[in-house]
């Protein structure tokens, strides 16, 4: 499992937890073609929350938990499934920290590149914070897939934008001055013609 999703050795514990959690819902000759968990619970198990071990994942972050001009979702990686809880446990290669969540879009044919720094560097755990839950919100799958999208053609049209800029040289002072010639003229603003100035005088007439 470690060796087809590109995953670190330090990951053997995830990728043995999920090994026994789907042999415990796969069936067995010697059970007589049942599974563990049917045996120990008289019921069929529910495999429709199984997923390719180590895929990429986009994780849903609430309102609550991000500012107007964060990003809706968070990449991760699928490291198997909470103990207690239902959701999917996920780890996050940005700040090393696992996380569990029911809002999550998967990429089960798309795998994480671990490179040196990220694996040579990875904190030894414990059990009191190996896991951050994120509050569930109902979210629509394919509105967070055009949100994921529209995220990345903005990241690419940035770093685009500064890749030309860094390439013709260009100061924060020609960039600036650049933008304001392209503004145009701006429209004249005159006041109402009620606030013009006038001088009235009164006739006295006599007959």
């Amino acid at each position: 499992m470690l060796s087809h999703a590109h995953i670190p050795n330090e990951f053997w514990a995830e990728a043995v937890n999920t090994s026994v959690y789907v042999r415990n819902r796969s069936p067995t000759k010697a059970l007589n073609g049942i599974t563990p968990y049917e045996c120990l619970f008289e019921k069929k198990p529910d495999v429709s929350n199984l997923r390719v071990f180590g895929c990429v994942t986009y994780v849903h972050i609430p309102d609550n938990q991000r500012k107007k001009l964060d990003a809706k979702s968070r990449k991760s990686i699928f490291m198997g499934y909470p103990e207690g809880v239902k959701g999917y446990k996920l780890y996050d290669p940005v700040s090393r920290k696992f996380l569990g969540s029911r809002d999550v879009i998967f990429l089960e044919k798309k795998f994480h590149d671990f490179d040196v720094q990220t694996s040579s560097n990875f904190d030894d755990r414990t059990d009191d914070d190996i896991l951050i839950m994120i509050e569930e919100t109902p979210v629509d799958a394919n509105q967070n897939q055009d949100e994921i999208a529209n995220h990345r053609v903005a990241e690419n049209a940035e770093g685009n934008q500064q890749a030309n800029d860094q390439r013709v040289g260009a100061t924060f002072e020609e960039t600036f001055m650049n933008k304001v010639r392209n503004v145009g003229e701006r429209r004249m603003r005159r006041p109402p013609k009620r606030f013009d100035e006038e001088c009235y005088l009164a006739n006295d007439s006599r007959y």
